[in-house]
């Protein structure tokens, strides 16, 4: 039986191979000026650092975005991010902070995003993300963060160690029941043990209340119960 390969291992495969050229990353930078192209794009943020001479072009492109409230500034973001480390952090607050302008239907990210592999440039920025969940200071960052983790569901499943980490963490119980709900969209059936093993040791009634649901719901795919649920990437009308 031939072993399937995921995205994640796909990516990896690119960034090592040495064949990479300025030619080719100059061609899947044409994408970025064609109106509802974005896998070109996802192709560059999975490059990664070689796709640096696209930078400062991609940068313009993401700033209009955010100003005009288009919902490509979900992927150009997240491509940006992943492109240019120094910029990662800064990228992702602008991205998150503008949630509430850019989810609209209007512009139809959703369609675009749903039918494309940009979710896959979720997990390698699994930390900062999980960073931004529960330790910044602005409460709607913090919400988009979770927002965008559960809207990239299992294509980003690489963040579940991190989220995990951070719901077993020293967080507010608040952040931490919402870490708790999040994983439903996240984890798969092979995370189960740790998840288990996580809920014999949480103290928080609201933890444990949103992981024993997620553990049941991962298991069973029935509705369950949920403390809360967290009020998460609101929409613009």
């Amino acid at each position: 039986m031939t072993k399937s390969t995921s995205s994640e291992e796909y990516g990896r495969s690119v960034e090592r191979r040495p064949w990479v050229s300025e030619a080719m990353i100059e061609a899947l930078a044409e994408g970025l000026n064609q109106d509802l192209e974005v896998d070109m794009a996802v192709a560059l943020g999975i490059l990664g650092s070689k796709a640096g001479p696209v930078v400062a072009r991609l940068e313009k492109i993401f700033d209009g975005e955010i100003t005009a409230g288009s919902g490509l500034a979900l992927t150009h973001g997240l491509v940006l991010a992943n492109i240019d480390p120094k910029k990662r952090d800064a990228v992702l607050r602008r991205l998150l902070a503008n949630f509430d302008r850019i989810g609209d239907c209007h512009h139809g990210w959703f369609v675009i995003t749903a039918v494309s592999n940009a979710y896959v440039l979720v997990a390698p920025l699994s930390k900062e993300l999980v960073k931004f969940c529960g330790g910044d200071k602005d409460p709607k960052v913090a919400a988009s963060a979770f927002g965008l983790l559960a809207e990239a569901g299992l294509p980003a499943r690489g963040v579940v160690p991190e989220l995990i980490e951070f719901m077993r963490g020293k967080a507010d119980d608040e952040s931490r029941a919402d870490a708790a709900y999040t994983l439903k969209d996240l984890a798969d059936f092979t995370h189960l043990p740790k998840l288990e093993e996580a809920l014999k040791n949480e103290g928080s009634a609201k933890v444990r209340k949103n992981l024993d649901a997620t553990i049941k719901y991962l298991k069973t795919f029935e509705s369950v119960t949920w403390y809360g649920p967290p009020e998460w990437m609101p929409r613009a009308p």
